[in-house]
């Protein structure tokens, strides 16, 4: 991401790191997909989709602030 990000409780550097997801048994990266699932085959269809974005999650040592961003996209 470049820049250094800085907890807005604290103001001290955050930890990147991310939140694993899983399904059937295998893991990944949780992932941001735009628009609101309408049920379980709906959902299922979301997780499949190119345009998914992976989520970078920034934690504060200090307090223990979450920040979420959606990492830049693969097309930019």
């Amino acid at each position: 991401m470049g820049d250094e990000l800085k907890c807005r409780r604290c103001d001290i550097a955050m930890t990147e790191g991310f939140i694993p997801a899983e399904s059937n048994g295998f893991r990944r990266i949780a992932t941001w997909q735009e628009g609101a699932p309408r049920g379980f085959l709906e959902w299922f269809k979301y997780t499949k989709q190119p345009s998914t974005i992976p989520i970078v999650v920034y934690r504060c040592p200090q307090c223990g602030l979450l920040e979420m961003i959606a990492a830049a996209s693969k097309e930019s």
